[in-house]
């Protein structure tokens, strides 16, 4: 967190809101630290945890207020941070993505040695255009990932104004006064983690938003894993999230085919529980999954998150390759 509040306010940013997730450790000493030098940090703590979805919403809404509607504003996590020169590059080309009438742009996210960070790939929708992804992608993929996401190669040259059809949180510039009025203007708080950001930006290419990915613009991620595209998380009640957001991301991407990709993304992760379950003994991933399944399907999304944790945090292998 420090490096990445030092980064961001030594950039030309007029305000940074941190949303404090309930944390247990040193974080609301520091953040008073960093507040008590640069009066440009605004701070609002919870005294419990709602998930990283929840507080990119009340942020969100936070800075909506501020800037009355109107004005742009930057998302990622505390273990990102913009590159130097980034905001400058931004504020050099803001006209012109408002002269486009884009709703968002999106950062090109690579970690401290300049590799593009796999869970942060911006995603093409292979339902809503196939034909056009694929003559992007089809070439040099080596994974079924690779055929619906920007490929890796482009991420590293800058240059590229590439529209796409959802980003992540990471490095996210969203345009205030172009978002969609009432529903969907902000990300759904209710989803704790994962799919959030994905299903956000599907939704607003939905309503006609244009989003575009700009590798002029540059944010490093400092992570040591893919996020969900791992295959194996801990603690293990990461998984039941995975599963039970990926109802809401499926009917985003396709609703025709909301009913086949929902069935295909549970029994994927559902055999990769019996065969971790049948390897360690443990069948905690399995009745995460079978939770998951239950609420996504009833479109339940209140489940207390601390029953969650009491599934146990068994699982601290590495993910099997």
């Amino acid at each position: 967190m420090r490096r990445c509040l030092i980064n961001t306010l030594q950039q030309d940013v007029d305000l940074v809101v941190v949303i404090d997730n309930g944390s247990n450790d040193e974080t609301p000493q520091v953040l008073a630290a960093f507040q008590a030098q640069d009066s440009r940090l605004l701070v609002e703590r919870q005294t419990r945890r709602r998930g990283g979805s929840w507080g990119f919403a009340r942020g969100m809404r936070w800075v909506d207020r501020l800037l009355n509607q109107d004005g742009w504003v930057l998302l990622y996590d505390d273990d990102s941070w913009p590159d130097s020169g980034c905001i400058e590059r931004f504020h050099m080309n803001v006209d012109a993505y408002v002269k486009q009438e884009l709703t968002a742009v999106g950062a090109a996210v690579v970690d401290e040695v300049g590799r593009p960070v796999e869970c942060n790939r911006p995603v093409l929708n292979l339902f809503r255009r196939p034909l056009g992804v694929l003559s992007l992608t089809a070439r040099g993929s080596r994974s079924w990932r690779d055929l619906y996401h920007v490929p890796r190669a482009i991420l590293k040259q800058p240059g590229h104004r590439l529209p796409v059809d959802s980003l992540s949180f990471v490095g996210l510039f969203v345009h205030l006064k172009s978002l969609p009025k009432g529903r969907g203007r902000y990300p759904r708080g209710g989803l704790f983690l994962y799919s959030d950001d994905t299903t956000y930006t599907l939704e607003l290419g939905r309503k006609g938003k244009r989003i575009i990915l700009d590798t002029d613009l540059v944010f490093r991620h400092h992570t040591k894993g893919g996020g969900a595209s791992a295959g194996w998380l801990t603690p293990a009640w990461k998984h039941y999230y995975v599963v039970r957001n990926s109802f809401l991301m499926n009917r985003s991407l396709s609703q025709v085919l909301y009913g086949p990709l929902c069935v295909a993304t549970v029994l994927l992760h559902a055999s990769k529980a019996v065969v971790r379950g049948w390897r360690e003994g443990d069948g905690t991933v399995w009745r995460l999954v079978c939770l998951a399944t239950w609420d996504g399907l009833r479109n339940h999304y209140s489940r207390s998150h601390s029953e969650l944790e009491g599934y146990g945090n068994k699982h601290k292998k590495e993910p099997i390759s």
